[in-house]
């Protein structure tokens, strides 16, 4: 639907994707936000994984985008979201002692691993531990983690993710083990480079740009040249 703006309401759809970790607590506080400024603006979510985020970017079907890194970003501009996930395997409890708080490199390579099937990922993970993905003990990849939970559950082996995918989704039985030394993802929110974006999709990416900033959607707005919104509610 092509947002418009019609009198004094800021009106229509922003399509915004989003990958499953800590990163939506984020975004749900800002469209709350958001929307009780702009109530006619209504948000359309789109969960998947970065590469398919990115390929929805790039065929038009999303105004925005928040990916988990690492990730290829030439295409696009970007701004970094104030968001940090810790690396580590989710897995069983019965299989893992509970006064165990986290697991070295050299256990992981020895795990058979429930892997992302994102290509940069991979060699990120292989760099870590400093082994080839081939020499990984891997029983499936996956686009998205939720799904991957019940492979765990089943006992085909431990998940490695980011931790927020996993309180965003926590199942019973399992737990999540952050790796040691540490590694930690960050987030960052993209748009398209020189491809226009109707005028609340400009405007909420100029509120996340400015997540770090006392700026408000008001004075986005008032920068891009249109007026504050008014309604029955307000």
């Amino acid at each position: 639907m092509e947002l418009s703006e019609k009198g004094e309401f800021l009106l229509g759809i922003i399509r915004i994707g989003i990958v499953e970790t800590s990163a939506m607590r984020i975004l749900t506080r800002e469209m709350q936000k958001f929307t009780a400024q702009y109530p006619h603006v209504h948000f359309e979510i789109y969960s998947a994984d970065s590469d398919d985020l990115k390929r929805s970017m790039d065929e038009n079907k999303l105004d925005l985008a928040i990916l988990l890194e690492p990730v290829e970003s030439a295409k696009y501009d970007k701004t970094s979201i104030p968001a940090k996930d810790r690396r580590g395997l989710v897995v069983r409890k019965a299989d893992f002692p509970s006064d165990r708080k986290e697991m070295p490199f050299s256990e992981v390579v020895a795990t058979p691993l429930i892997l992302p099937r994102r290509f940069i990922v991979l060699e990120e993970i292989s760099s870590w531990l400093k082994v080839s993905d081939k020499d990984l003990k891997v029983t499936a990849y996956h686009n998205l983690p939720s799904n991957a939970l019940d492979l765990v559950s089943s006992g085909m082996g431990a998940l490695l993710c980011v931790e927020g995918s996993f309180t965003n989704r926590s199942k019973s039985g399992l737990r999540f083990v952050p790796i040691t030394p540490e590694r930690v993802s960050g987030h960052v929110a993209v748009k398209k480079k020189n491809r226009p974006i109707a005028k609340a999709a400009a405007i909420f990416w100029e509120t996340l740009c400015a997540l770090d900033s006392a700026e408000t959607a008001d004075e986005v707005l008032k920068k891009l040249g249109g007026r504050r919104t008014k309604s029955a509610g307000l």
